[in-house]
């Protein structure tokens, strides 16, 4: 199984290319977990850490890795509530 930072590495290494939002990729450190996927908080950096609202994005699905395999995946969270009311904070 790997680790949350692993996760957030893994995360980052997949997603940061991508990025085409406003602001500088960012991924929090604080996540969250259950007991197959590690939540990787991510966005703007100039949203989450300096709450610039002309950053602010209220599309993005919710990031996961599978603690297994390292895969990154990604789910809506309203269509699938359910299912992120049972992570917890790592």
């Amino acid at each position: 199984m790997i680790t949350y930072q692993e996760a957030v590495d893994i995360f980052t290494t997949d997603q940061e290319p991508k990025w085409d939002g406003p602001g500088t990729f960012y991924v929090e450190m604080d996540g969250y977990e259950n007991e197959d996927f590690y939540l990787i908080p991510y966005g703007p950096r100039e949203y989450i850490l300096d709450d610039d609202p002309l950053f602010e994005v209220t599309d993005l699905p919710t990031g996961l890795v599978n603690k297994i395999t390292g895969e990154v995946s990604f789910r809506d969270y309203l269509p699938n509530i359910e299912f992120f009311l049972k992570f917890t904070k790592v």
